[in-house]
């Protein structure tokens, strides 16, 4: 899991370093950074937290649009 998140970290890193190095306009920054529609979020989210929600008992029995609320939030957070 976390070579998982330090691989999308690592990436993010290059990508807000290519756009300071490039002085890309503000907006056309934001449009890149938020590019990944919300649902392709939600299930990257899921992804990175799935060891979490498979092994913990609390997650067994919660529904996957419980589950992709609570990735979205976490990873807010984490952030």
């Amino acid at each position: 899991m976390y070579a998982t998140r330090s691989r999308y970290h690592d990436m993010m890193a290059s990508v807000k370093d290519f756009i300071k190095t490039h002085s890309v306009p503000q907006d056309l920054a934001e449009r890149v950074l938020n590019y990944c529609p919300k649902d392709m979020k939600a299930d990257m989210c899921i992804h990175l937290n799935r060891t979490v929600f498979n092994e913990h008992p609390a997650f067994r029995l919660a529904s996957d649009g419980c589950l992709r609320s609570l990735a979205e939030c976490y990873s807010e957070f984490v952030q």
